[in-house]
């Protein structure tokens, strides 16, 4: 059973890439957009904002000086749960392993 104190979160970058699914083949299904919305409205959603775009720069610059690369929406994700005190993300993307300051949990 949850706990329904639990909060779940995402962050903007998330609910772009989940929200580029309702105009899949480049037009809008209005199902889709609806019931995305309604599961992100179901969330708190992290913003980008100026602390979350230094924390993914230094991301950034560390993987490029160590010759590691990671996508930067994967980066840009990072950073806004760096700079809102998360230490983890839950996730199947393997690149996320990469990043510094951030565990990743599987599900």
């Amino acid at each position: 059973m949850e706990d329904e104190g639990a909060r779940h979160f995402t962050t903007e970058v998330n609910a772009f890439e989940v929200l580029v699914a309702a105009y899949a083949g480049g037009k809008l299904d209005p199902r889709r957009l609806t019931k995305t919305v309604g599961l992100l409205g179901r969330l708190h959603v992290l913003p980008l904002d100026r602390a979350g775009a230094l924390e993914a720069a230094e991301i950034s610059g560390k993987l490029r000086a160590a010759g590691r690369t990671v996508g930067v929406l994967d980066i840009l994700t990072a950073g806004i749960a760096r700079a809102s005190g998360c230490d983890s993300i839950v996730t199947r993307d393997k690149h996320f392993r990469r990043i510094p300051g951030i565990r990743m949990e599987t599900y």
